[in-house]
């Protein structure tokens, strides 16, 4: 019995010791970047940075709320008004599609409204237009 374990142990040991080197310690990535015209090293906390940085230049475009909000104030509405400006939907160039309606009565649970009109935006230039189909 003594014989087996000692046969397993040395067989375990040396199956561990296949000759595999352990991977050497990791290194910070360094790239060559030359968007700036320069020989510099750049780390990836420097990198993520930088595109952070590009990514808030280029996500200049309007949220929904904020379009909401000019077709609001381009149509001179008074907070508090029955008057709602919403959200519909996204057209296939891009620009908001956003509803304007009064509020006239709540009838047992459901709002009753007549449709003002509709309005678009555009979310890069937030140039606002009467919709036309």
């Amino acid at each position: 019995m003594n014989k087996l374990v000692v046969m397993m142990t040395v067989f375990l040991i040396a199956a561990g010791c296949n000759g595999v080197n352990p991977s050497p310690p990791a290194e910070e990535f360094t790239t060559n970047t030359n968007a700036n015209n320069n020989d510099e090293q750049q780390t990836t906390d420097e990198q993520l940075v930088d595109f952070r940085e590009d990514a808030q230049e280029v996500n200049d475009t309007l949220s929904v709320i904020e379009a909401e909000s000019l077709v609001h104030d381009y149509l001179n509405l008074e907070a508090g008004s029955d008057t709602i400006v919403m959200f519909d939907s996204r057209l296939e160039n891009g620009d908001y599609l956003i509803s304007v309606f009064d509020l006239l009565e709540e009838n047992k649970g459901t709002a009753q409204h007549k449709k003002e009109g509709l309005y678009t935006v555009n979310p890069d230039t937030g140039e606002i237009k009467k919709y036309k189909k």
